[in-house]
């Protein structure tokens, strides 16, 4: 199913220059996306050596399964110009102008947002900025306290927004304990999802070794918000606890 993989490059805020790859389920470069869904990878802190190539396995999975993917650095990442910051703030406009450039270059009006680990936040935050977006996956989000001295100004937006939602988390993440995960679930507003993955940490979760789970997952979300007349069912998660509310 995999096709053709472009390279782009899109200017953020600041006149930060981005650099990302589209991937494509056919041999078509830059195809007219309009409703199909397109599936966008925020990769992790970079601060600590997140960067666009960390998502490329679920990008690839993703477009397998018949769905197309973007992945990009942020600033300061690779081939993307600027720094990077400690609290994520001004990546989200990267964030924002790679969407930006799907929705202009594609004509992509249903994008499902995805961010691991820190990326999770930063996402978090953009999807209110971004009418194109239309479901968030946020994998591994830090919403521990430790995490909360940087990343805590990201939590209100996704938490307040009301497009549909999906955590995965491990319930060994030493980031997030379950209990402050679940004091954060019950407060954001629906629809919302969570795939609990039994006794897996927070790094662990983003090695490929659960890239099929997640991306079966996320994929699984999509299907059931983002295509209109896809039937409700697939609900029953397998390794971990899966609640929608």
């Amino acid at each position: 199913m995999r096709g053709a993989i472009t390279r782009f490059e899109t200017v953020s805020e600041g006149r930060v220059v981005i650099s990302g790859k589209f991937w494509s389920t056919s041999e078509e470069k830059l195809p007219t996306l309009g409703q199909m869904p397109l599936v966008v990878f925020v990769h992790q802190y970079s601060k600590m050596g997140g960067c666009s190539q960390l998502m490329e396995g679920m990008a690839a999975l993703t477009v397998d399964r018949g769905f197309p993917a973007l992945t990009f650095d942020m600033r300061g990442v690779n081939r993307s110009s600027g720094w990077s910051t400690v609290t994520g703030m001004s990546e989200v406009a990267d964030v924002v102008a790679a969407c930006e450039w799907a929705a202009k270059h594609l004509n992509a009006t249903n994008i499902l947002l995805v961010g691991s680990s820190a990326g999770a936040p930063i996402a978090g935050t953009a999807v209110e900025r971004l009418p194109m977006v239309r479901g968030y996956v946020g994998i591994g989000y830090t919403f521990g306290w430790f995490a909360s001295i940087l990343f805590g100004g990201h939590y209100e937006p996704i938490l307040r927004v009301d497009r549909p939602k999906l955590f995965i988390m491990g319930t060994a993440d030493g980031f997030t304990s379950v209990r402050t995960f679940d004091k954060y679930f019950d407060r954001c507003v629906g629809p919302k999802e969570k795939y609990l993955i039994n006794n897996i940490g927070h790094f662990e979760l983003e090695t490929p070794n659960y890239d099929n789970i997640i991306v079966d997952r996320m994929l699984d979300f999509l299907k059931r918000h983002l295509l209109p007349d896809a039937a409700q069912d697939g609900r029953t998660a397998t390794r971990g606890v899966y609640v929608s509310a």
